[in-house]
Order: structure tokens, then sequence, then C-alpha cells
């Protein structure tokens, strides 16, 4: 009985990892929004309903420059520093507006890592007063 194409290809990358790899980070290279966008979904579907394609969301992002909440331009690169795999402070990532389940292009915002891990579950109504309410009580105080 001959082989399927996803046993070639499982038996290829057995057998050649190292080819595989380099293929792959040139491939991320060439195409670093798709890659993250697929990266992205793929994380974010273990615990949300994704309803958007990772071409979709890589489209969406393609013209997103910089952060909406501190304006910091993002680096959509993969991060292989030291051999760590890990986001930067202005990486983009995905933002639920509102905290809600469903993953869609009208719930999602894309901010940099920095801004999202402070965020953390507020929405961004919240998240915008709280930063308020701390700016409000250092004013001056610098």
């Amino acid at each position: 009985m001959p082989m399927t194409s996803s046993e070639r290809s499982r038996l290829y990358r057995g057998r050649h990892p190292g080819r595989v790899n380099e293929a792959s980070a040139r491939w991320r290279d060439r195409n670093p929004i798709l890659s993250w966008a697929q990266t992205t979904l793929s994380f974010h579907r273990k615990k949300f309903d994704v309803r958007i394609t990772g071409e979709e969301l890589a489209e969406f992002a393609k013209d997103k420059l910089i952060c909406p909440y501190c304006e910091a331009p993002f680096d959509w690169t993969v991060n292989r520093k030291f051999g760590r795999s890990g986001p930067k402070e202005n990486s983009p990532t995905l933002d639920r507006k509102n905290n809600d389940q469903i993953i869609d292009l009208s719930t999602i915002e894309i901010v940099c890592h920095r801004c999202n891990a402070c965020k953390q579950n507020f929405t961004k109504k919240e998240f915008i007063e709280y930063c308020a309410s701390i700016a409000r009580k250092f004013i001056g105080g610098f």
C-alpha cells in the first residue's frame, strides 16, 4: 500500500529535522505577520472560540504599525536572541477588547506585549481608567 502524503511528510521531517527547521525559519522571516497570526490563533484555539483564520488575522494586522495604547512600533520579527523564542516588549499580541470568549475581527485589537501584559483582564475602558488613576497620582510628583 502506498504512503499517504502526510506519512511521507512525517518520514521526511524525521530524517531531515535540520532542513525542516531552516526552511521554517526562512518562511517565518519572509512572512512575519502571517507567521505571527497563525501561531497566535493556534495558541488561542485551546481556550477560546476562534472564528477567524490566520490569513484573516494577518490581513487585519498588516497595517497595524504601532501599539494603540503606548504608540511603540511593533516588531513582527521572531525573537531568537540567545536561543530564546519568547515575545519582546514591543512584539504584537492579540488583545481581546472586552475579554470575550469569542475571537473574531470585531472583538480584538493588536497591542504590544508590554501593554497587553499590563492590561491583563481589564476591559479597554477599565484599563484606560486604571492608567489615568495612576497618572493622576503621580502628575507633578517627579
